[in-house]
This record gives structure tokens, C-alpha cells and sequence, in this order.
């Protein structure tokens, strides 16, 4: 818990774009994915993450 308390704004930012960039990714590529794997199944749509200031 001390080490959440610990992190600045300037991490916080940080790892919310990281984790927006990811998720986005994989939102780009996965059906791709999931079809070159031959798994019947489509991602229709994903939840990204709130990007806040």
C-alpha cells in the first residue's frame, strides 16, 4: 500500500497512456489473432480506458 501512495502524477500519467496504448492495440489486432489461431470468435468491442488529467 505505501508504495501507491508513493507514485507521482507524473507515473500516473505514465502508466495510463501505456495501459490505453495496449489496450488498443490488442482492440487492433485481435480478431486477427483469434482468426489465425482458427478460434470461432469475434471481438466486437472493447472498453479502452479513461484517459484523465
Amino acid at each position: 500500500m505505501n508504495r501507491l501512495k508513493n507514485i507521482s502524477k507524473k507515473e500516473l500519467e505514465y502508466n495510463q497512456y501505456t495501459d490505453y496504448i495496449f489496450k488498443r492495440t490488442v482492440q487492433k489486432y485481435a480478431n486477427g489473432v483469434l482468426k489465425f489461431l482458427k478460434i470461432p470468435y469475434e471481438i466486437t468491442n472493447m472498453i479502452s480506458s479513461e484517459l484523465t488529467s
